[in-house]
């Protein structure tokens, strides 16, 4: 039995993952919960070739067992956007779920300078939460999705008149967010959006 690997972040356990990917070796992964800011000692017979299981039934596992820190390293290493490879870009999707999924605002927020799938998946995660006080935050420092969220979160929760307040202050000209409000109003019980 071999001893328990210290990690000293999820960083390192990212880059631990990548390298046993890396060598073709598949492990089996009975981590405890991890923490960004401490060491953590992962237990038992930590890495250990097991039987041959594709990365994403890993990832599944992890995700069951609502074990984040995991099925994000796990998913991360086979994670590009924009990648020419289909399954990379996808990967990078479900990264972007799982950090929504695990509640890495932070992590999310920082990534959606940047990265457009971060973004949109941030702000349906605040649209999920209900949190438009966020939304709004958002759309003031000039993201027009969260924007868009906004008014559709407003809208559905019965709020057309703080949605159309919204529109007149964040993006009077926006005839895509004075077409949302209006959708709402014409449709009977309001209309539901789908992201």
């Amino acid at each position: 039995m071999s001893s328990p690997v210290l990690v000293a972040s999820t960083d390192a356990l990212h880059h631990l993952v990548t390298h046993f990917f890396e060598q073709g070796r598949v492990f089996e992964a009975d981590v405890p919960r991890l923490s960004a800011t401490t060491p953590t000692t992962l237990c038992g017979a930590v890495l250990r070739d097991t039987r041959l299981v594709e990365w994403f039934e890993q990832v599944q596992a992890a995700e069951q067992r609502q074990d984040w820190n995991v099925a994000i390293a796990l998913v991360c290493a086979h994670a590009e956007c924009y990648s020419t490879d289909p399954s990379r870009h996808d990967s990078h999707l479900w990264h972007m779920d799982l950090l929504a999924r695990a509640e890495r605002f932070s992590e999310l927020t920082e990534r959606a300078l940047t990265d457009v799938h971060a973004r949109r998946r941030l702000n349906r995660a605040l649209h999920e939460r209900g949190m438009a006080a966020a939304l709004r935050n958002r759309a003031e420092a000039g993201d027009r999705d969260a924007l868009y969220v906004l008014v559709r979160l407003l809208c559905e929760t019965s709020r057309p008149q703080e949605a159309d307040r919204a529109v007149q202050d964040l993006g009077p000209d926006d005839q895509y967010a004075h077409q949302i409000v209006a959708r709402f109003r014409s449709s009977p019980g309001g209309a539901q959006y789908r992201f």
